[in-house]
C-alpha cells in the first residue's frame, strides 16, 4: 500500500511541475533575451559634478512596454535593462531629483546612442516647483 502512495503522489508532483514549466515558457516575457541591452547612465551635478543619489531616471517607450525606470545609486549611477522590442523606437528619457531642474530628451531608444552622464542644474531656491 505504501507503494501506491508514494507512486502517486510523484505522479502528481510530477503533474504540478510541469504545469508550473508551462506556465513559465508562456507567461514569462523574454526581458533577458539576446537582443536586449543594458543602459547605464551617470546623473550628476553641474555644480561640482558630483553623482546625484536617488535621482528617478524614466526612459518611456513609444509603443512598447511601460516606461522603464531606475534609482540612481549613492555614485549617481542607474542601470536598466532595454527590451528588444523598444531597440530603435522613439522614446523620451527623463531624470527628476529634488533640488534639481528635471532633465528630458527626445530619442530613439538604443543603449548605444543614449546618454551615459546627464548634468542636472540645481533648482533655484525662489522656483515654487
Amino acid at each position: 500500500m505504501g507503494s501506491k502512495l508514494s507512486l502517486a503522489r510523484a505522479t502528481v508532483i510530477a503533474a504540478i511541475i510541469t504545469a508550473l514549466t508551462a506556465i513559465l515558457i508562456v507567461v514569462v516575457p523574454k526581458w533577458g533575451d539576446a537582443a536586449s541591452q543594458t543602459y547605464s547612465v551617470t546623473v550628476r551635478s553641474m555644480a561640482g559634478q558630483s553623482g546625484v543619489i536617488d535621482a528617478k531616471v524614466i526612459l518611456q517607450l513609444s509603443g512598447g512596454p511601460a516606461a522603464l525606470e531606475a534609482r540612481t545609486d549613492s555614485n549617481g549611477q542607474a542601470r536598466m535593462l532595454i527590451p528588444s522590442v523598444a531597440i530603435g523606437k522613439p522614446g523620451r528619457l527623463q531624470v527628476e531629483a529634488d533640488g534639481y531642474e528635471p532633465y528630458r530628451q527626445e530619442l530613439d531608444v538604443n543603449a548605444g546612442s543614449l546618454p551615459v552622464q546627464i548634468l542636472l542644474a540645481k533648482r533655484l531656491s525662489s522656483d515654487s516647483r
